[in-house]
């Protein structure tokens, strides 16, 4: 937690406030993110089912948290879900109580220092190397951060994967290397198929539910039949944080 304030405090210092104010804005954050922390589900908690999956309503998620809009937020993302799973109502709870009880500036600063924190790995080297002091240090005990071009790759595949996917495929892997992996996986099925068919151990329901299910068995194999269209997308050369931003945006409409 101290080397977080600091991290925080660096970071407003970055945005240009004072000593004084970074380090006060950093305690600010500090305690909306201790409050959150608290309303949290612990970790045991989360691996049960029965606690994570809570079917709601629009109608039922604006009763838990009224003083979110939900109706203009899915409207925004253009869906209109009928049934929602809310994985931690406690906590959903508990930001509706912060919109009412933390003042506006507190939540400006709070969300300030959310959107640096985000756009620091894509913005110039003393932002990058201030993310990467905490993150990369502090959290993962990495004492030398990754060559740039290691970094940009990976944004990248994370990001517009099936772009760079179809450039790869196009340069090392022909169609008729994909129909030889087919033929070789279509012979693996059937070796399957004929194994089932011999096992002593299963009845012939139980057989024939078996072949059902191995033939249900979605193939992946190489690269996808219909690629992913980033028709839209706005890609520029000299702005690396806004086509991040505008590639998120993208594949969250896009989902």
């Amino acid at each position: 937690r101290t080397k977080f304030v600091e991290y925080v405090t660096g970071v407003f210092r970055m945005l240009g406030d004072t000593k004084s104010d970074a380090e006060k804005k950093a305690e600010i954050v500090l305690d909306f993110e201790t409050a959150l922390a608290k309303a949290s589900m612990d970790k045991v908690k989360r691996r049960e089912v029965k606690y994570t999956y809570n079917k709601r309503t629009v109608r039922e998620l604006s009763k838990l948290a009224p003083r979110v809009d939900w109706v203009s937020y899915f409207k925004l993302l253009n869906i209109d879900p009928k049934k929602l799973i809310v994985m931690q109502p406690d906590f959903i709870e508990a930001v509706d109580r912060l919109l009412q009880k933390e003042s506006v500036e507190t939540w400006k600063t709070y969300l300030a220092f959310t959107t640096a924190d985000a756009a620091a790995p894509y913005l110039s080297r003393k932002w990058v190397m201030l993310y990467f002091s905490f993150y990369g240090k502090v959290l993962s005990g990495n004492e030398k951060i990754r060559p740039e071009w290691k970094r940009v790759s990976s944004t990248l595949d994370a990001l517009i994967g099936e772009a760079i996917g179809k450039a790869y495929v196009a340069r090392y892997f022909s169609e008729n290397a994909k129909k030889k992996i087919h033929a070789l996986v279509d012979d693996l099925f059937a070796a399957y198929a004929e194994r089932i068919k011999k096992l002593d151990w299963m009845s012939p329901a139980t057989k024939k539910k078996a072949l059902l299910k191995l033939s249900l068995i979605t193939r992946k194999i190489g690269y996808p039949e219909k690629w992913q269209s980033y028709k839209g997308l706005t890609i520029l050369p000299d702005d690396y944080w806004g086509n991040v931003i505008r590639t998120s945006v993208f594949e969250t409409m896009l989902s």
